[in-house]
């Protein structure tokens, strides 16, 4: 894509594109001056080994690590997501669950805004995201057992269209 990309004949990505101006005005010396845009290329920007590095688990280098990482994150949030919102919804009585699905959206949208803000901070003071992950693996899992053994000891709600009745 660096070596591919032009403007006007001129390489946009590869490193050489500098000291360019561009009229863009109706009258003389309405330009535009740009300095540098900086490589993109593959060379500059890192390789597979440096992503698959800085994975979830901290475990793996490999780009077959990477998409085993993510084939699992994809199957927890397609398959997880849908029943933990409907187990939630059906221990709730009827005429609270509109309520209740937007209160597990919200909650849920907020940690995505939440959670990268977190984690950049926690890594930053632990020297790395591999760290921050096992941190917050390490401090999350017992919460959710926690939260899970909870949540069985409560009743369910009367029987309604969710919970079966």
């Amino acid at each position: 894509m660096a070596e591919q990309t032009q403007f006007n004949g001129l390489n946009l990505l590869d490193g050489s594109f500098t000291a360019q101006t561009f009229q863009v005005g109706a009258n003389q010396g309405q330009t535009i001056q740009i300095a540098e845009i900086v490589s993109a290329q593959i060379s500059e920007l890192g390789s597979w080994t440096s992503v698959g590095q800085a994975n979830s688990t901290g475990a793996s280098g490999t780009f077959a690590g990477v998409v085993a990482g993510a084939i699992v994150t994809g199957l927890g949030g397609g398959l997880l997501l849908p029943t933990l919102l409907c187990w939630n919804m059906g221990r709730l009585p009827a005429e609270h669950r509109a309520l209740g699905t937007g209160a597990w959206n919200a909650a849920f949208f907020f940690g995505q805004f939440l959670t990268p803000i977190v984690v950049v901070g926690i890594a930053g003071a632990l020297g790395g995201l591999p760290r921050a992950m096992q941190l917050m693996g390490l401090v999350l899992v017992p919460c959710a057992v926690l939260l899970s053994v909870v949540s069985l000891r409560r009743p369910a709600a009367a029987a309604g269209p969710l919970a079966g009745g």
